[in-house]
């Protein structure tokens, strides 16, 4: 399906949508799907975890595992409320499909409030359909009443949940929501996930997505990515660019009209693409859409190496084969979580932070559990400062030759 769209979203809008037929799946308002466990980690032996049994507790329950950086990121804020409701009836329930061994070995390092149960079988997974990892749902007096991000999850949420409240679906993101009038289209949905438009009235998930358009929220940027899909809203040209063309922020360069224009970019590439095939398409859409011309070259910058620091490195071996990392702020510092981690990530929040390339030279392969802390107003000393404590690394400056884009309208000066 081929679309142009004029209202809403302003004068420039490119959809290209195939979609797939949706499938059922635990809705806001439904029963819960029974819990069956092969083993219940932080409970007494002869827990009753049936849905009869629990009838007069309001249930969270988490889906989670150790693989999983922003399920393992969120563990404080649950252990908060289960510490803040555990006189109000209120139960903690985490699961995953994780052999219990791994489980054990993960609960001595990091102390869950909630019971963990194991669902080898994945029936529990599959009956539920989490949204994503993790996700909660929120089951009161035998419905769900609640279903989003446990991030967004709040003691006053569950509160409401007990007295008979029944929310609808989203992942509270914190973006502002726009109206829109009757002639102008669908307006945003609260929250928005990876390759998904929060605008869209569509109830089929797509199979594959692309749409360019001018932003509705001018003042707002706020972006998500994961595997082969991406969603932006509120992004400069400069952003989409070094996004699409996997160029660092510190490389890209551009006119006024590229640092100020405002765009969403939403693309959901199909399962397994090829890279080779679909970035070139995508990189010419956006190119095309905008009204846009990149130029790329090379150029030598100031920059760091990563090193180990004199003393050693203080690195924690990771607790799986494999596994994904989550990167949290909270207003003063950024947070990078990952339990079996490489550590090309912590050198990229180091980049991101400083705004200049920094180059992994530690020569450690391994996976990780990685819990590293960086403030906000860090600058290069404070830095490998918190390197260096955290983690055993150090920063050490360099010259580093790097990839540049230049951004500018076609057209223009």
């Amino acid at each position: 399906m081929l679309r142009m769209h004029h209202g809403l979203f302003g004068s420039l809008a490119f959809f290209l949508v195939f979609a797939t037929s949706a499938t059922a799946r635990v809705e806001v308002g439904d029963a819960p799907p029974p819990l069956d466990f092969e083993a219940v980690f932080n409970a007494q032996a002869d827990i009753d975890l049936s849905w009869d049994a629990l009838a007069d507790r309001t249930v969270v329950v988490e889906f989670w595992g150790t693989w999983c950086g922003p399920c393992v990121a969120v563990i404080p804020h649950m252990n908060e409320l289960a510490e803040a409701l555990e006189d109000e009836g209120v139960a903690f329930l985490s699961v995953t499909f994780e052999e219990p061994a791994l489980i054990e070995r993960f609960l001595e390092v990091r102390s869950m409030r909630s019971w963990v149960g194991c669902d080898m079988d994945r029936s529990v997974v599959d009956a539920y359909e989490p949204r994503g990892w993790p996700t909660a749902f929120v089951v009161h007096r035998g419905r769900v009443a609640w279903i989003g991000h446990p991030a967004t999850l709040t003691a006053e949420v569950i509160r409401e949940a007990q007295s008979g409240a029944v929310f609808a679906e989203g992942r509270g993101d914190g973006m502002p929501t726009v109206e829109a009038k009757a002639d102008e289209g669908p307006a945003r949905r609260d929250g928005f996930r990876s390759g998904e438009d929060p605008y869209s009235s569509l109830t089929e998930a797509p199979r594959f997505q692309l749409i360019v358009r001018e932003s509705a929220l001018p003042e707002v940027s706020q972006s998500m990515t994961s595997g082969y899909q991406g969603t932006w809203l509120g992004a400069t040209p400069k952003s989409l660019a070094a996004a699409i063309w996997r160029v660092p922020a510190y490389g890209v360069s551009g006119d006024a009209w590229s640092e100020t224009e405002r765009f969403d970019l939403i693309y959901k590439l199909p399962d397994g693409a090829d890279a080779s095939v679909w970035r070139p398409m995508l990189q010419r859409a956006v190119l095309e859409a905008l009204g846009m011309e990149v130029r790329s070259g090379r150029a030598e910058v100031s920059g760091f190496e990563l090193r180990v620091a004199d003393g050693g490195d203080r690195l924690r071996p990771g607790m799986s084969g494999g596994g994904g990392w989550s990167v949290t702020s909270d207003g003063q510092k950024t947070t990078l979580t990952g339990t079996s981690m490489p550590l090309s990530p912590v050198g990229s929040m180091i980049s991101n932070r400083l705004g200049v390339p920094v180059r992994d030279m530690t020569d450690l392969e391994r996976d990780y559990f990685i819990e590293f802390e960086l403030p906000f107003a860090a600058d290069a000393e404070a830095a490998s400062a918190a390197l260096e404590e955290q983690l055993g690394l150090t920063l050490v400056p360099v010259p580093i030759e790097i990839e540049t884009l230049e951004v500018r309208r076609v057209g223009g000066e």
